[in-house]
């Protein structure tokens, strides 16, 4: 009899630890992000349901996540078409940089949250009136530069990759000051630069890495439209055909840098993408 007693107190509390609701826990800043063409709020799915006190399981096979918050009934968004419980979402559910993002309205009341947008942010409290703590990463500016499609393929827009994969996901702490130069480092064919084709007075001449000014032309672009501090810029003895005159920027390692300085309240991160003969520069306050 005290066996049968002691089994039905065991199940009996396993039975309640999995179908009662667990509290909230207790989890650093959730990351929501502002997806550009909407200016919609995009929440982090994994880090807000376990804030939640819910688990997240994902589906390689069907790029489905099951979102499971105790005492609520799962809900499925599934990245393939696009919907949460089988309704279209707008903006759609993406990975960004490994981490899955929905709408975080949608999300949020769907599993008994509420939302409320303020002039200081975003404010978001559990079904228990608990406030979540969000970083809200929005697009501070960006900046595309698109080559004739004839380079794509050249020397100069290789090396022109190559130095915006280098920024790429830098991160720079308010006052804190970005150099070109030390980010990339030297152009050198140790790490995969070609030779292109620089200005040397009025001349052009083909060197390693000759064409990494575009970058640094397309990263003062993208923090002009940011309205971040320009440090150190220096413009090209030649005019260059792929910006407005006095908005390019030349780089020369050692001897020539483009630098700015952070002066939001909070830490930027770059994002540098580029396609066909396009390249791209975001900039991104992590907010």
């Amino acid at each position: 009899m005290l066996r049968v007693f002691t089994y039905l107190v065991v199940a009996t509390g396993l039975f309640l630890s999995f179908f009662m609701p667990r509290p909230a826990r207790a989890a650093g800043p959730v990351a929501a992000w502002e997806d550009p063409d909407t200016q919609r709020a995009m929440i982090a799915v994994r880090d807000f349901s376990t804030v939640l006190g819910g688990r997240v399981d994902w589906e390689e096979a069907t790029r489905t996540v099951t979102i499971q918050v105790y005492g609520r009934p799962a809900l499925h968004l599934d990245l393939n078409n696009g919907t949460l419980a089988g309704k279209p979402l707008k903006p759609r559910p993406l990975i960004k940089d490994g981490v899955t993002y929905a709408p975080l309205r949608v999300i949020a009341e769907a599993l008994g949250a509420r939302v409320e947008w303020r002039e200081d942010g975003i404010h978001v409290y559990t079904p228990a009136g608990k406030p979540v703590d969000i970083t809200f990463i929005h697009r501070l500016g960006q900046y595309t530069i698109t080559f004739p499609a004839k380079e794509a393929g050249g020397p100069g827009l290789h090396n022109a990759r190559l130095a915006g994969r280098y920024l790429n996901g830098a991160i720079v702490a308010p006052g804190e000051v970005l150099s070109f130069n030390n980010t990339v480092g030297p152009r050198t064919a140790a790490k995969g630069f070609v030779p292109g084709i620089i200005f040397m007075g009025d001349d052009k001449i083909p060197e390693i890495g000759g064409g990494v000014c575009r970058t640094a032309t397309l990263l003062h672009n993208a923090v002009l439209a940011a309205g971040l501090e320009v440090v150190e810029r220096h413009r090209h003895g030649q005019p260059v055909t792929y910006v407005p005159p006095g908005y390019d920027a030349t780089v020369y390692y050692g001897i020539l840098d483009y630098r700015f300085r952070n002066n939001r309240p909070v830490p930027i991160k770059l994002e540098f993408n580029s396609w066909g003969s396009s390249i791209s520069m975001a900039v991104w306050e992590l907010g």
